[in-house]
């Protein structure tokens, strides 16, 4: 899908904290479509790969089953608990060519997913299928050519050329920018002499055999709970707090291309912290309300930079933002503050009323600036700059 096609986006984060949740008495797939509901839960971390005449399977630790689309050439939404399935940790996923079924097995059990009925449901058995891999012997007269299903082992690939971002060792080992380690789990050939990869935290991974080229894919947000997303045109852009993992950061997907581009603050020059309260923009900045400071993605000079105490900030802590013409008014934990968007200096209100005061949110309407507080709701007159309590 070029253009992603939904009515709500639920971004997932992974189930390390005790949620509510409200249970649907009912059969939801009698009240929507099955593609009426997405969702996407970190799925960087790679238990199983397998495929059918279509799709590359890929089960994940915790974002349920991502699926690549070969004729197409292109990503499809995940298989999650929004399609049936009774967990989006997915142990293993496997295609039976026998029945045309595709199973998964959870933690809950084995379920199948017939394409007839676009929707998975428990099996009423508890058995697997075997994983259909045929058996072949590599031979020297046609190196690193294999069959399609085979799942070549470590030491019959190639050492792979990649791009600048990560750096490929033989033995099934993957070097991020940052030295990061990561390994392959399993893995595929399809028809097109193409190796899918699963790794233990980045995703999947794609291999042209013919050229001994390995790609990243990642389709996930990495290892955060959201809290906030902002559309820009055919991005999106998604922030919150940070979860144990190995990937976490600022999220940009590019819902166009189906890219998945992570900002982390240890890395990335001009980001302080990756911990998001907020996000908004304009036309030209991207504003991240952060644990520490104000962060901003210049879109013209694609660069980042970050707004804290030492530049005039009322508070590190920043809990909201909000354009208005040519001024950035800050939420923080002490008060709120000004960033005029021309000379990039930061000032505060002409009146005081709100120093010391936590301001949790802001919203514009009918010329007014409204501040959610410790102490109430207060309106601002950005105009006159006059603070009035309500």
């Amino acid at each position: 899908m070029n253009k992603l096609k939904f009515l709500i986006l639920f971004l997932v984060a992974p189930a390390l904290f005790a949620q509510v949740v409200h249970r649907f008495t009912g059969d939801r797939f009698t009240h929507y479509r099955y593609d009426d509901w997405f969702s996407y839960a970190t799925a960087l971390e790679i238990t199983s790969v397998d495929m059918d005449e279509n799709f590359i399977y890929f089960a994940s630790r915790s974002g349920g089953i991502l699926r690549y689309d070969k004729y197409n050439d292109q990503w499809d939404f995940p298989f999650t608990t929004s399609n049936g399935l009774r967990s989006n940790s997915v142990y293993q996923v496997v295609f039976n060519q026998s029945d045309g079924i595709l199973y998964a097995r959870t933690p809950a059990g084995v379920d199948v997913y017939r394409p007839a009925e676009h929707i998975w449901r428990p099996a009423p058995w508890s058995e697997m299928p075997p994983v259909n891999s045929p058996d072949y012997k590599t031979g020297d007269d046609q190196p690193y050519r294999f069959p399609p299903y085979y799942r070549p082992l470590n030491r019959e690939l190639p050492d792979f050329f990649t791009d600048i971002s990560f750096v490929y060792q033989l033995g099934g080992i993957v070097y991020d920018r940052h030295n990061r380690e990561f390994r392959f789990t399993d893995r595929i050939i399809d028809s097109w002499q193409r190796l899918w990869v699963g790794t233990n935290g980045i995703g999947p991974m794609k291999a042209e055999l013919n050229r001994t080229f390995l790609e990243s894919t990642p389709q996930s947000i990495p290892y955060i709970s959201p809290r906030d997303i902002y559309i820009d045109e055919d991005a999106c852009w998604i922030g919150g707090q940070r979860l144990p993992g190995p990937v976490g950061g600022i999220t940009r997907w590019d819902r166009n291309s189906n890219n998945w581009q992570y900002y982390e603050a240890p890395y990335v020059s001009g980001i302080y912290k990756d911990d998001v309260f907020s996000i908004n923009g304009d036309g030209r900045f991207v504003a991240f309300a952060t644990s520490l400071g104000l962060t901003l993605f210049d879109k013209r000079r694609d660069a980042w930079r970050t707004f804290d105490t030492g530049q005039g900030l009322q508070g590190n802590r920043v809990h909201d933002m909000l354009f208005i013409r040519d001024t950035c008014y800050v939420a923080t934990e002490y008060g709120l503050s000004l960033l005029d968007l021309r000379s990039m200096k930061i000032g505060d209100p002409i009146e005081s009323t709100l120093d010391n005061v936590r301001i949790y949110q802001l919203a514009y309407n009918d010329s007014l600036l409204w501040a959610a507080t410790t102490f109430g709701l207060y309106s601002i007159d950005p105009g006159s700059g006059s603070i009035k309590f309500h």
